[in-house]
């Protein structure tokens, strides 16, 4: 554990014991300080924070300013059961909660970590990973999801809530400028149109040019360039009627390179002998800092997304009727060198489109938040459809391929809260649903009059529960616990290397876990100081992970599969202190095990030695396999832990306030790969962010300047071991986080 770690676990522990010992003379201050209520909709409905029987983090407009949070991806910073991880191909990002998400890349996987935004679920996560600015909260609820969100929450969910139109006439603008060359901007108008249509339309614009150099032609790269609209309307003809209309437009470009970490002398591009890294390198320098490369096709896409949405409330008098319908398409260009060099005899690249569309119903029926009997209820559909068209070549790793893959579900849920007596309280839920999943692959490398298309179709039905109480001990004391289940649908793995074995084997089973948690919601010194902790344990069957076979000839494809039994246990806790109202603080902490306790087949990694150690022959193949029982799963850190502060005082000699934020994340170790490749651990990191600005006393200006990686702590947000490319032992590539380096700015805000 380093000391920046144990700096901010004594910190937050001297705080913690200053307001239960001390109560007498915080007492005295108690009446002037104002705590205000945290509103979630985590279970459909709009509830206190504290009522919320269910391990949820909230995290709010000014907490996503104090972490710096600009990207989807910045969420790592803020939320302790969160790992986030990037890839060179947005489609490949892969999201976590307590240690499990979907580590997979073919085109129709579902996720394990649900992604909603205003009452709409993402059937793209890639579509998530945008600038995230006017933003009026997030909710992260952990554990299983299924009964109310359906199919791919089998870990959790992210809820990310937009604000609403105002009641009257505002403005906004955000501009940010860093030292290295980062531009954002956003604005944002709302008020009445008439007495009963309101609305709020943001834009937003990025530009980061990245902190990767390609040395071959002079130009930076991992970096993004982005712009988003959002147009929010709400319309109230009635007391007892209101419509929304989400309109959603996003248009962006990534570029995106691994840096060199590792590659010995000996490490022939492609086993020839004419191309050792000291040509092929070009001067760059393999090393833990390293931030440049040398290629000359380069990692990037290009991609657009459409969304529109409509809600429809009415309140029958009691319960309220709900309808909301969506409508999305997804578009993406990415282009790969993966020859990872500028030889030009050895020239391969790697292209693709790919494409999504979907449409959602819901129908739901919810009932007024008071009363002994409190209910949800609802149907919902969809119909998602993924293409995708990939090319790689010409000199090897030859591919050439089209597929898509539909899904069609259609389900009915339920949950209902009962107060058996007075205090407690039952919960039970249950969801019920059927999908059918289809798909078909075209092999264009297959020539006639050889077999080069397969297509298929199947039928699946789920059932999902969740049952458990809880009981309010005190009024600012409510203990709760629950068994839940969960659902991910199967999946045919549609990519390089499908053909008549695949085909003929069918679907990936279905992922299923079962999940128990006993937990608290708790409050002392007048709402002031909240502390909410979990207890823990999931256990996954047939968990879906994706590992890698390496062909004789160095290719690596790769491969969906289930693993037999995965586990996730341990403890989480969110916890805020309002010192007065000035000064506020907040402590989150994770601690995980995950481990994976069968899974006997599993693929060796890339620099394994078939035949030695640990990796076996696997028969009638030329690769080899390892029993990964026991081990650890990847992506899923022991520890993790953030802790946030931010002080607004006013300055006395001006009419201005001077508003201190600090956020602080500890990550421990972990391993980015599957298969325990020794090569692909990130050692444990701390990131501490400062930043420190005035801001009048109405809240309409404000100045702000910050720095991201205080202590330049470097970091990779993803691994890669490349050696059986290169036949070389631990030929480790990574990908730099935007924040690799210590890097600062100014933000200007302003409101009218």
């Amino acid at each position: 554990m380093n000391k920046a770690f144990k700096a901010t676990i004594l910190s937050s522990s001297i705080l913690t014991s200053l307001a239960l010992v001390g109560q007498a003379p915080l007492a005295a201050a108690e009446a002037d300080v104002t705590v205000e209520e945290v509103i979630v909709t985590a279970q459909k409905r709009q509830q206190n924070l504290q009522e919320v029987p269910l391990a949820v983090q909230v995290i709010g407009a000014d907490k996503l300013a104090a972490a710096g949070v600009v990207n989807f991806d910045d969420f790592n910073r803020i939320s302790p059961s969160l790992v986030i991880r990037t890839d060179v191909q947005p489609i490949n990002s892969t999201v976590a909660i307590r240690g499990i998400g979907t580590f997979a890349f073919g085109i129709g996987v579902e996720p394990s970590v649900a992604v909603v935004v205003d009452d709409v679920p993402l059937a793209f996560q890639a579509r998530a990973f945008t600038n995230m600015a006017d933003i009026a909260r997030v909710e992260v609820l952990n554990g299983p999801q299924s009964t109310l969100y359906g199919k791919s929450a089998t870990a959790g969910l992210i809820n990310i809530v937009t604000p609403n139109p105002s009641s009257s006439w505002t403005a906004e603008t955000h501009l940010t400028a860093t030292n290295d060359l980062e531009k954002d901007a956003s604005a944002s108008i709302s008020g009445p149109l008439t007495d009963t249509l309101a609305f709020r339309v943001s834009t937003i614009y990025s530009d980061f040019p990245g902190n990767v150099k390609d040395l071959y032609n002079d130009t930076r790269s991992d970096g993004s360039l982005t712009s988003s609209s959002h147009g929010k309307f709400i319309w109230t003809p009635s007391a007892d009627f209101d419509a929304e209309l989400n309109l959603n437009y996003t248009n962006g470009r990534t570029t995106n390179d691994y840096v060199w970490v590792n590659l010995p002398a000996n490490a022939d591009l492609r086993g020839n002998k004419l191309y050792p890294p000291s040509v092929f390198l070009n001067g760059v320098v393999p090393s833990h800092t390293n931030q440049n490369t040398y290629d000359n096709f380069g990692i990037g896409s290009r991609y657009n997304d459409a969304g529109e949405s409509l809600k429809l409330s009415y309140d029958l008098g009691g319960p309220t009727l709900i309808a909301i319908g969506s409508h999305d398409r997804y578009f993406l260009y990415d282009h790969q060198d993966v020859d990872y060099t500028a030889v030009a005899a050895l020239d391969d690249r790697q292209t693709g489109v790919f494409r999504v569309e979907q449409w959602t119903e819901e129908l739901r029926l919810v009932s007024p938040s008071t009363g002994p009997l409190r209910y949800t209820a609802g149907l919902f559909n969809s119909e998602v459809e993924y293409q995708r068209d990939f090319a790689r070549g010409p000199y090897f790793s030859i591919a050439r391929w089209t597929a898509a893959d539909g899904s069609r579900q259609l389900a009915g849920y339920g949950q209902v809260d009962y107060d058996v007596i007075d205090k407690l309280t039952l919960t039970a839920g249950v969801r019920l649903g059927q999908e059918r999943i289809n798909y078909f692959f075209n092999d264009h490398t297959v020539a006639a009059p050889a077999v080069n298309y397969w297509s298929g179709v199947n039928n699946e039905h789920y059932a999902t529960y969740k049952v458990g109480p809880e009981y309010q001990l005190t009024d600012d004391i409510m203990l709760y616990g629950f068994h839940a289940t969960g659902h991910k649908g199967e999946t045919y793995d549609l990519g390089t290397g499908f053909g008549a074995a695949k085909a003929a084997a069918g679907p990936v089973h279905p992922e299923t876990d079962s999940d128990y948690e006993l937990g608290a919601k708790m409050q002392f010194l007048s709402h002031r100081l909240t502390v909410n902790p979990t207890l823990f344990t999931t256990t996954y069957q047939n968990f879906q992970a994706q590992g890698s076979q390496i062909l004789p000839n160095g290719t690596t494809n790769f491969q969906l599969t289930n693993v037999g039994q995965v586990r996730t246990r341990g403890f989480q806790t969110e916890d805020s202190f309002k010192i007065d109202n000035d000064w506020s603080v907040g402590l989150s902490a994770t601690y995980l095990d995950a481990t994976i306790l069968s899974y006997p087949n599993g693929q060796c990694y890339a620099t394994q030695i078939v035949g030695v150690g640990d990796c076996v022959p696997t028969k009638g193949s030329s690769s080899g396999h390892q029993d990964l029982s026991g081990t650890r799963l990847n992506d899923a850190p022991k520890w993790k832990v953030t802790s946030d502060s931010t002080y607004i005082h006013p300055l006395g000699f001006l009419p201005l306030d001077g508003v201190y934020r600090a956020n602080y994340t500890y990550t421990g170790k972990v391993n980015y790969t599957i298969t325990q490749d020794p090569g692909t651990i990130q050692k444990a990191y701390g990131i501490l962010n400062l930043s420190a600005g005035l801001r009048d006393q109405k809240n309409r200006y404000e100045i702000t300047f910050f720095v991201n990686n205080v202590f330049n702590k470097h970091y990779y947000e993803n691994i890669a071991d490349i050696g059986g490319t290169f036949a070389s032992q631990n030929a480790i590539q990574a990908q730099l986080p935007r924040d690799f380096d210590t890097f600062g700015g100014v933000t200007l805000s302003a409101k009218f």
